[in-house]
This record gives structure tokens, C-alpha cells and sequence, in this order.
């Protein structure tokens, strides 16, 4: 990154990865680019910051020769020229019309389906011709529509699509997007119509066995037939987007269904296979593909959380995600940030902390964006449907003050996202996540170690490891029994739930000091304090490279935010300008920049877009603090 500012200038590289034209990376612990000399070249002498109109229309007769010529230009740049192709009102060739949909499907991602509609108009007569284009539009047109609110006309636009069928296309990646989307649209009805689970079961389905019920169950419509999945594995003609859809699905249906060898199998074939794809195969992967890759990585990563399986690797794959989100731009930022929070919110149940859970669960409904791919309707509707639902309430907080209404319907929300897009309520709650729940709140304070025994007494035994451990915690605690706590925590420990661990070794050294076992709880004690040490470090990876170079000690001094500097950074995290920032804490939008550019020069971050990364660096070095303004 340093070099790449020496050679082109701050200015150019901050407007190239604005633009998305340059890809931000770390390469062994240094932030890095990637930067292309077309894209440099196309910037050169265009007066970027402070440009005139005629320096702005070179630069984007620039750019339009490299889409031309078939470079990646960005999305901010497409849209720039779509809507100039839609000005000239000229007739539209086959690449303009790639480029409208091309546009099309960046503003509906981006939230504004109105302009997303309009280039949609402009192309419809031009697309009839083309099955993979009318595919596209149809696509981009249901969901502009679900973004408006419009589900009539989206289901009448899916039964369009279906009398026309998908003319030999069905395993184009389009045509499983459309397929995907449109079914997750329909599961938030009473029952999917005849005429769409005929169309899945006599045109989809003998392509591909399975096909049917792995596009209802991913979506909720039906409950998961693991053997439909199995033979959508089994097929040498499933796309590697449906492979991935299986994968996932049948992670969750081993999570839950308490199987943690199928979960295991499921989680090593799901990710053999992005290795290949993204690392043996050398093409690039079409934009379902990647959006199947991310979604199985997700899932996986928060049900081997969740299952106490390879926590090294999933704790650090959270963290990765939550460092990319605050460093993202606010064109992907979405949908990394809701990530973050839903991965985040699941260490944070695992370890007790009830109050920060319900707050990243609020996130995630917050920042889901109206265009999430695949799932999107039925995750939307799922959060919507929790948000509404009469569930019983948990309390945030010990404070006397708050009433039941201020509390969150934690249990419920986080059942319904873990059972997936379109979830009503199960018959019951499975045991692992009665006993995952009951220890999260035992933890927390809500409820005793006697009354959480009492609560799973009667529960049968668990195979998945970290709801296990949570149990022999409960059991133990209950007991008042150090050494069963000591044993406990250890295995807690070996789970991933750290939480937990510190709290059973805690407890378990006082109760020996009372016993006057000095010698045992001075085990303890050292365990404690290793897991303390551990703890305060960030997660390494369990399989690193053999060339992996050794982490150095950071013997920097600590950084010192006020109070008011650290409520800045945070909502400038969040992504609010300094005007939104000003109302939110009614304050001038000269003060609030004046906090910006003094915690910026504190914490060492070059632009704005910085302040959030930086942040978790130090927080996660023990390096940041803040300071309290003086009570009156």
C-alpha cells in the first residue's frame, strides 16, 4: 500500500478502491492493493478530487474504452455509463445491453430498485430473443420488485417465468439464481403454489435429482429430505452451485439433528471444494457460485461454533469477516457487516455475554440488505416475522429500571435464523440448543446453576461436543464440585467456548481455597491464567503455511480515546456521515469532524474508511483505552 501511494499518489488509490477498481488485501501482516496500470492510466492527469467537467467526461471516455475492451471497471463506473447509454436514447447493441443489466443488478444490491427499474424498461423488447438475458431480466425484475414491497407482482413475474420454463437453461448460474430467489419469495406464503412445486418436480427436478427439495428446504418451504440432498451430491451433473447449496443445507440439517460426524463430514467436503474451485480451477467463479461458497462458509463457520469443531479456525474466520467489514466500502459493506454481527453474536451467546448478543442480533436484522442473494426473502421475512413474534422476553440487563418491554427475544430470533430462511416454530426446541441457551443465561446471571440443572435433568445425553461441555458445566456448578468444575473447564476450553472455560476456573479455585486445597487451586489458578493469556490473544490459524512468518511482539504504547472520540469511531463504523453523526449526538458537524481528524491522527489510520480497522487492531493488542469525562 505504501509503494502503491509513492508511485500514483494518495489520492489516486483512495478514488481507485472507492471505485472498486483496486482491491484491498494483507500480505504477511501489511495492508496491501492490487492495483492494475489500466485503471492507474485511466486516472492519470484527470484531476481526481478537483476535477473540471471536461477532466471528468476524459476520465469516463477512459473508462468506457476499457469496458469496451472488456476490463473490469467497477460498479460505480457502470452505472455511470448505463446511465449514459440511456440518455443518448440511441439503439441499444448486445454489449449496451449487458451493461443495463449489469447496472441493474449493482442498484438493486445497492438498495435503489427504482433506477434498477428504469434501465429494466429500456432493455425488455431487446432481451426476448436471448434466453440467458431474459433469465437475467427477469431475475433483476423480481427483484426490484421484492425491494418495493411489490409481492404480488413478483409471484405473478414468477409464474411468467415458469410458463416459458427455463428453455434448456436450468443449469445455467442465472436461471439457479432466478430458481433460488423465486422460491424463497414464495416461502413466506401459506404453501408454494401447485403450479411452482409441479414446475420444480417436472421440469427442474429431472435434471438434477433432488434439485426440488434442496431449492424448498434451503428456502423454507418444506422441511430437508436428507437423502434428496444426498442425491444432489451423488449427481456428476450438479453445478458446483447447487453442490455448495447442499453442503450447507446438510450442515444445518446435521446441526440439527445433533450429528456431529455428519457435521464434520459435511463441513471438510464443503470446504475441499472452495479449495478447489477457488485454487486448482483457474477461471474466475459467476456471481452465484461465489454468493453458494459464502453462504456454506457462514453457516459452517457458525454451526462448528455453535458444535465446539475446529473453534480455531471458525473463531478465525469471525474475526477476518469482522475486520473486513469495518474496512469495506460502502458499496459491499452490507452484507459483510451483517456477517460480522451474526458471527460475532454467536461467540458472544457462547461466552455469556447475553446483553452484547441481542444487540449484534439487532444489527443483523438492521443490515440486512433487501437484495441478499439466493435467501434474501426468506431471511428477510424470517427476521421480520421474529421482530413481530410474541415470544418470552429476556432481560438485557440486571438494572431494576428496565421493564419486561425493553427486553429481546433473543431465544426465539436466534432459533429462527438458525432453522433457517422461512422458519415458523418447531415442535421443539432440539436439546443441544435448549442446553446452549440455558448455559448462555446461567452464564449471564439470569438464572442459577441449580435452577439451569434442574432444567436439563431430564434431558437426553448430546453428541455434539461444546453443548456437551455446557452441560457437564451446569452439572458441575450446581454440584458446588471443583474438581468436576476444573475437569469442566478444560473441556469447555478444548471446545472453543472460552467464556465458559474462565468462569468454570474461576469457580473452581475459590471453592478449593475454601476447602483449604491450596495445591489444587493453585492448578486452577494457572489454568485460568493461561486461558487469561490465550484469550487476549487473537486466534491463529491451525493450519498455517510452512513459510508462515513468526508474529512479532508489539511492544507499542496504548492508545487513549475520550469517551466522546470512542462514541465517534463507532458510529463512523457503523458508516454514518459526520452530518448523520452530528444529529444522532447533537452536535455541530465542525465538532464532530474535529473528533474524526483527532482520533484518525490518534490511532494512526490514513483515511476515514481506516478508523474501524485500526480499531480492532488495537483492541485486539490490548492497546486501546478510554478516558471518562469528569462528573460534575
Amino acid at each position: 500500500m505504501r509503494t502503491a501511494k509513492q508511485l500514483f499518489g494518495d489520492t489516486v488509490i483512495a478514488r481507485l478502491i472507492d471505485l472498486r477498481l483496486a482491491r484491498e488485501l494483507e500480505i504477511s501482516g501489511q495492508t496491501s492493493v492490487a492495483v492494475s496500470p489500466l485503471h492507474v492510466s485511466a486516472m492519470d492527469s484527470a484531476g481526481v478530487g478537483e476535477s473540471s467537467e471536461d477532466e471528468d467526461r476524459s476520465l469516463h471516455r477512459r473508462l468506457e474504452t476499457m469496458w469496451r475492451a472488456g476490463y473490469p471497471i467497477g460498479e460505480v463506473a457502470s452505472i455511470s455509463l448505463a446511465r449514459d447509454v440511456i440518455s443518448e436514447g440511441f439503439a441499444l447493441n448486445h454489449a449496451q445491453v449487458r451493461l443495463l443489466l449489469a447496472a441493474a443488478r449493482s442498484l438493486n444490491r445497492l438498495g435503489d430498485p427504482m433506477e434498477a427499474t428504469v434501465m429494466l424498461m429500456t432493455i425488455e423488447d431487446a432481451v426476448h430473443d436471448d434466453p440467458p438475458l431474459l433469465f437475467e431480466w427477469e431475475l433483476q425484475s423480481l427483484t426490484a420488485r421484492l425491494i418495493n414491497g411489490d409481492r404480488a407482482g413478483a409471484v405473478e413475474l414468477i409464474g411468467t417465468g415458469v410458463e416459458h420454463s427455463a428453455m434448456g437453461h436450468e443449469r445455467d448460474p442465472v436461471c439457479l439464481e432466478w430458481l433460488f430467489v423465486a422460491g424463497a419469495a414464495l416461502a413466506s406464503e401459506t404453501g408454494p403454489p401447485s403450479w411452482w412445486t409441479d414446475f420444480l418436480e417436472e421440469t427442474v427436478n429431472p435434471l438434477v435429482p433432488g434439485t426440488a427439495n434442496l431449492i424448498s428446504s434451503f428456502t423454507g418451504s418444506v422441511m430437508t429430505k436428507v437423502e434428496d440432498i444426498q442425491s444432489v451430491l451423488d449427481s456428476p451433473r450438479t453445478p458446483q452451485a447447487l453442490r455448495l447449496a447442499a453442503l450447507a443445507t446438510m450442515c444445518q440439517y446435521h446441526l440439527k439433528t445433533d450429528c456431529a460426524e455428519g457435521l464434520i463430514s459435511a463441513v471438510e467436503s464443503g470446504l475441499d471444494l472452495i479449495t478447489e474451485l477457488t485454487t486448482v480451477r483457474s477461471r474466475a467463479l459467476d456471481g452465484f457460485t461465489y454468493t453458494m461458497a459464502w453462504y456454506f462458509a457462514i453457516g459452517s463457520t457458525v454451526n462448528c461454533l455453535l458444535a465446539g469443531i475446529e473453534h480455531e479456525r471458525s473463531e478465525l474466520t469471525v474475526r477476518r469477516l469482522l475486520a473486513t467489514a469495518c474496512g469495506a466500502s460502502a458499496h459491499s459493506g452490507w452484507q459483510l457487516t451483517a456477517t460480522a454481527a451474526w458471527c460475532m453474536g454467536i461467540l458472544r451467546l457462547l461466552e455469556g455475554e447475553i446483553d452484547g448478543a441481542a444487540r449484534d442480533y439487532e444489527a443483523f436484522a438492521a443490515s440486512i440488505n433487501p437484495a441478499l442473494l439466493a435467501v434474501g426473502w426468506g431471511l428477510r421475512d424470517t427476521v421480520n416475522r421474529w421482530q413481530r413474534s410474541n415470544a418470552p422476553y429476556y432481560r438485557l440487563s440486571a438494572s431494576a429500571e428496565e421493564t419486561a418491554s425493553q427486553g429481546y427475544r433473543l431465544h426465539d430470533g436466534l432459533t429462527a435464523l438458525l432453522f433457517g430462511p422461512g422458519y415458523a416454530t418447531p415442535a421443539e426446541v432440539p436439546t443441544w440448543m435448549r442446553t446452549v441457551f440455558t448455559h448462555a443465561r446461567f452464564l449471564d446471571g439470569t438464572i442459577s446453576a441449580t435452577e439451569a440443572n434442574e432444567s436439563l435433568s431430564n434431558d437426553p445425553a448430546i453428541d455434539l461436543p461444546g453443548p456437551r461441555a455446557a452441560r457437564s458445566h451446569v452439572e458441575a456448578a450446581a454440584e458446588d464440585n471443583p474438581e468436576a468444575l476444573l475437569s469442566a473447564g478444560r473441556e469447555l476450553q478444548q471446545v472453543g467456548y472460552r467464556g465458559a472455560a474462565l468462569h468454570a476456573f474461576t469457580q473452581a479455585r475459590a471453592l478449593f481455597l475454601a476447602q483449604r486445597m491450596s495445591a489444587r487451586a493453585r492448578v486452577a489458578g494457572e489454568a485460568l491464567e493461561a486461558l487469561q493469556l490465550r484469550t487476549s490473544k487473537s486466534p491463529e490459524d491451525p493450519r498455517p503455511t510452512a513459510d508462515a512468518p513468526a508474529t512479532p511482539t508489539d511492544a507499542s504504547p496504548s492508545v487513549t480515546l475520550t469517551e466522546r472520540e470512542l462514541e465517534v469511531c463507532r458510529l463512523v463504523a457503523e458508516g454514518l456521515t459526520n452530518v448523520q453523526i452530528s444529529q444522532r449526538l447533537v452536535l455541530s458537524v465542525r465538532t464532530v469532524e474535529s473528533h474524526v481528524l483527532q482520533s484518525s491522527a490518534k490511532l494512526g489510520a490514513d483515511h476515514r474508511r481506516d478508523i474501524p480497522m485500526e480499531m480492532l487492531k488495537l483492541r485486539d493488542a490490548g492497546r486501546i483505552n478510554a478516558v471518562r469525562r469528569p462528573t460534575r
